[in-house]
Parts: C-alpha cells; structure tokens; sequence
C-alpha cells in the first residue's frame, strides 16, 4: 500500500510537470514516458499506459525511446502486428539494416531486433526472419542476455542450416547452468541434421554440456540449485535448469 501510495504521488508530480508552459518536445515526451513507467507499476493501468506513450510519440514523433516503449507495450498485450510496426520504425529510425545507430541508441536498435525475433518466433517454430533478427541483435548490442539467449533459440527452434557447425558460436560463450542447457540443446539439434557418421559427435557434445551444467548447479549455492530457466518470450511458469540438464541428459543417453 505504501509502495502505490508513492507511485500516485509520482504521478502527480509528473502531471504536475506536463502542466508548465512552453515545455520543450523532446522533455515533454520524457516526462511521460517516466509517468508510463509509474502508471505500468500500479494494477490495472495498462490501457493508461498505452495512451500516455501514445501521447509521448505525438508530443515528440522523433523520439526513439517513446516509440521503443510504445512498441513494448503493444507486444506485452499480444497486439503483435502493431508492435512489429513500431519495432521496424525503430530500426529505421537508428540507422536501417546496414546502418550504424546514433550514439546513445544502440540498445534501442537491439532491443528492436529482439523483439522482432520473438515476435517471428512464437509458437514454437522460429522463421528465417525469426533467426536473422536475433542474430541482428546479438551484433548490434553485443553478446549479452537476451540477446544471445534468442539468437541461440531461434537458431535451435530454426533447425537445418541453422544449427551447422559455424553457426554453434551463437550458443558459446557461457559456462553457467544455463548456457550450458542451451549449448547442449543446440548440439542436439545439431545432431538431428548431421551425417550419419557425425551424429554420435553431437549427441556427445550435446550430452557433456548437460553434464557440465549439472556439475555447475551442484557447485552452486542454494538459490542458483533452484534457479529456473525462462525461454525467450514465454510466459508460461519456468522450469528448474537442473530438471531441463537431468532430462537432456537422459534424451541423449
């Protein structure tokens, strides 16, 4: 109750603020997108947070951020069509495709990406668009969380040439439980497309990631053993990361 009586009072100050004559576009549209941000902190505002960040890009149609914000909001209602239109404005917005994004908007343009990916991934098939996005994203805003965690999915949830050799670096570079998972999940997609001669080879990769993640949990403390692992885009309740690692273990066994 305390916390909500906080965020009613932030709200008035930020109305409070939109009151001032003259208030400069670009400061305008600051101001509320902060007073989206409070109002998405309080039950049942989710329409009075559209129609602020609506009123942010009217008030500022330059700003980036707002219609990242906008876009967001519409992909957390499943209203995917009219968030994929923000989401490609974005990314025309901070350079194109080919283009180098202005300084200060490079997680604009990756998160983007993101979320054009997810947007192409759902129902569990991911396509062509699906993966290069993810990639996009991973080579605009660097190989962090999520975006490395969606480029290796969508390259998993993609299959055939998307989980060749060349194409493992997507699911490298963490050692922990649950990179671990995704490394071993991708080298058992891998393993549905090789030679014949070559499959043994990936399903031992496959097998020693899983492993490798079940020694790391077992290394860890008490709350990373009860850590959960929440696939890109999903809102379904996670699963343990040690149960996910036991079961591959056994697919490959």
């Amino acid at each position: 109750a305390e916390k909500q009586a906080a965020y009613k009072d932030a709200e008035q100050t930020y109305r409070n603020l939109l009151k001032q004559p003259a208030l400069p576009a670009a400061s305008r549209a600051a101001v509320l997108i902060a007073l989206a941000d409070v109002q998405g902190q309080q039950p049942n505002r989710t329409e009075d947070v559209r129609i602020t960040l609506t009123d942010a890009l009217a008030a500022d149609p330059t700003s980036v951020g707002s219609r990242l914000a906008l876009a967001k909001n519409y992909y957390s209602q499943s209203m995917l069509a009219d968030a994929e239109t923000h989401f490609l404005q974005v990314v025309s917005a901070t350079g194109g495709a080919n283009g180098a994004p202005p300084p200060g908007q490079t997680k604009f343009k990756a998160d983007a990406y993101y979320y054009l990916s997810l947007i192409k991934a759902r129902g569990g098939s991911a396509s062509a668009a699906a993966v290069d996005y993810a990639d996009r994203a991973v080579r605009v805003g660097g190989s962090e969380s999520p975006y490395r965690e969606q480029a290796c999915v969508a390259h998993i949830l993609r299959g055939g040439t998307s989980v060749s050799d060349s194409n493992s670096i997507w699911c490298a570079g963490s050692d922990q439980p649950e990179g671990l998972l995704l490394r071993g999940l991708f080298y058992l997609r891998h393993a549905q497309y090789a030679p014949a001669a070559a499959k043994s080879i990936s399903r031992d990769s496959a097998k020693f990631a899983f492993e490798q993640g079940l020694r790391e949990v077992a290394r860890s403390t008490t709350a990373a053993k009860e850590l959960s692992f929440k696939w890109p885009g999903s809102t379904a309740a996670p699963p343990a990361v040690r149960d996910l690692l036991e079961y591959g273990t056994g697919v490959v066994e």
